[in-house]
Order: structure tokens, then C-alpha cells, then sequence
């Protein structure tokens, strides 16, 4: 959720019953970033030196790269943040250590909780057996951003994972596409201990990103938020092998299916810098950009969502034959 999850969406989600997360954003500085978990606190009420009940959402490369990032998430375990949550980087277990280091030189015998975002069973496996992970997020094909090319779909890989991590494991998330409660619903029913929930955050009054965004989102038809490595060849940024991302950009996609190159793409994007013109903006986001029909606060998708999801619950529960 980089460049849509601040301390305000983050402390919302929260303050609604769910459980927020304030993504680390690498073209800002540290201060920038201790505002956001300042105002999460003001938002939640939360003394400085009590446990701020958000997670910090950290990805793997921007740790591993000189820009700042591995001291913001140090900074922010050292002030008592709930959870971490790491992604997308060669070396996660280099990461998941750092947290446990941090913890013990904060001293006062709390640990923090580490999630791990992952997507194939093999990978699981090493996060669960060797990392000894407090979370796994099963991050599976329809997920919007960035995920792995080699995952499955999110009902899949539940059911892959609890077969090849059998109990006592990490609590199990999915991600990947949730758009109503019949979603979380089902991923329950296949043994989630609880979903991920993305997109339909984006779509918020507290979303970070900005009015263009959103009203992309808004805009957004069923077959527009496409899972494609264009994005990333336009971008450059250094993700792990392995790793695409469903984002929408109508204008890129046709610029890619024209023939133009690379190069030619983003010569494109720097005349668009100089003319206003954002149609090769990249927006990240999933399918369920196609049922986000209006801007809401945070608080109304986590409440529509939990009354959705007992719902369905509680129809499962009429195709049982009791006795």
C-alpha cells in the first residue's frame, strides 16, 4: 500500500475494528513519516510509550537500498509499533531478524509481530519453519500491485498451505482481490484466519492518493486493472525476479500494443510531465476497483464489509441439516 496507506487511513481502519497499516514511503524522509505515526497515535488516542495498535508495511528492496528506509522501520519498532509487515525482497529472513534484534534492543519484552507476505507454498514453508513468522499473508493471483508471476489464486494457495503447514502455524491471511464479505466469508471457510484488504481502501476519503487516482479508480471497469511486467519495465524501480503488478493505465497498455519500445514510453512520459498530462500515469490497484463506485470514509468499507461478511456466514449456516 505504498503511496496509499498513511498514519490517517491506517489509524481509521483501526479505530473501525479492523487493523491498520501505515505503508513506509521512500520518496519522503524520515520526518515525513513520524508526522504520519504521529498522527495515528492522535487519532487512536495512544500515549507516547504505549503499543500503537497500526503495523508498518515495509518492502523487502527498499530495506536493502541506501535511501533511508531500514531507519524508519527501526525507528518505528524502537516506538513501539503493534506489527511490521514485510515484502518483496531477496532476503526477507535478513529482515524478519532485524525486527527480533530491535525488539530486544528496545528491552522492554515485547515483541513485536512480524508479517510476511508471500506467494507460493515453498516460500511459506521457509517463513514458517525457519523465520518462525508470527503471520503469513497468502497473497494469491488476483491481488492488485505487486505480487508473485508464480502464485496460484488466493483459494488455491490457502488450500495448499494449510496442507503443507500442518498445526501448530502461523495465522494464515488472504490477500488477493477481496472486494465483498462473501469473499472474506469463503476464505474463512477455507481456514483464513482473516483477509487482507486493499483496494477498496484506496477508493477512500483517507487514501493517500491523490484526486486523479481516485477518480481512475472510480472510473475503473472490470477487465481494467490488468497484471502485467509493463509497469515495472516502464518504471525501473529494482523488484525481485519473479514479481509483476496489476495496476490501470489504458494509455500505456495501448502504447505497449502499438509496437512502441520502452524508451519510446517513457520519452511519452516526459512530454506528458511537461503538458499536464497524466493519461501514462500508472495507478495501482485490483479488481475490486470495478466496485468502488464512490468515495467513502474508511470506517463505512470495514463496517459494510463485516455486516456482508456475517451474512454469508449465517446463510452457510442454513444449507446444514441439523438433526
Amino acid at each position: 500500500m505504498t503511496f496509499v496507506s498513511g498514519g490517517l487511513l491506517a489509524a481509521e481502519v483501526t479505530r473501525a475494528g479492523g487493523f491498520g497499516f501505515l505503508a513506509i514511503e521512500f520518496r519522503f524522509g524520515i520526518e515525513r513519516f513520524q508526522a504520519d505515526f504521529a498522527l495515528a497515535r492522535e487519532r487512536l488516542g495512544t500515549p507516547e510509550g504505549e503499543v500503537l495498535p497500526i503495523g508498518v508495511g515495509v518492502i523487502g528492496w527498499m530495506l536493502d537500498a541506501p535511501i533511508g528506509v531500514k531507519e524508519m522501520l527501526k525507528w518505528a519498532i524502537m516506538q513501539g509499533v503493534k506489527a511490521v509487515w514485510l515484502s518483496f525482497g531477496e532476503d526477507i529472513g535478513k529482515w524478519v531478524q532485524f525486527v527480533r534484534e530491535a525488539d530486544e534492543e528496545r528491552g522492554d519484552g515485547r515483541k513485536t509481530l512480524v508479517a510476511v507476505q508471500l506467494g507460493t507454498v515453498q516460500q511459506m514453508k521457509v517463513a514458517a519453519e525457519e523465520w518462525k513468522v508470527d503471520i503469513i499473508v497468502a497473497q494469491g493471483s488476483e491481488a492488485g500491485g505487486h505480487s508473485w508471476a508464480a502464485a496460484s489464486s488466493t483459494a488455491t494457495l490457502l488450500t495448499q498451505v494449510q496442507a503443507a503447514l500442518p498445526a501448530p502455524r502461523p495465522i494464515i491471511l488472504a490477500a488477493g482481490g477481496v472486494s465483498s464479505g462473501a469473499h472474506i466469508a469463503s476464505y474463512l471457510a477455507l481456514g483464513a484466519s482473516g483477509v487482507v484488504v486493499g483496494t477498496l481502501f484506496a477508493g477512500t476519503e483517507e487514501s493517500v492518493y491523490d484526486p486523479f487516482s481516485k477518480d481512475v479508480i472510480l472510473k475503473a471497469g472490470y477487465d481494467d486493472a490488468v497484471r502485467t511486467t509493463l509497469w515495472d519495465r516502464v518504471q525501473t524501480y529494482p523488484w525481485p525476479k519473479g514479481i509483476d503488478g496489476r495496476a490501470i493505465c489504458q494509455q500505456l497498455r495501448d502504447d505497449d500494443a502499438a509496437g512502441l519500445g520502452i524508451d519510446q514510453i517513457r520519452e511519452k512520459i516526459k512530454e506528458d510531465a511537461k503538458e499536464g498530462n497524466r493519461s501514462r500515469e500508472i495507478v495501482w490497484a485490483g479488481y475490486p476497483a470495478a466496485y468502488i463506485k464512490q468515495i467513502r470514509p474508511a470506517k463505512d468499507v470495514v463496517e459494510q464489509l463485516h455486516r456482508e461478511t456475517v451474512e454469508c456466514l449465517r446463510l452457510g449456516t442454513t444449507l446444514v441439516k441439523t438433526d
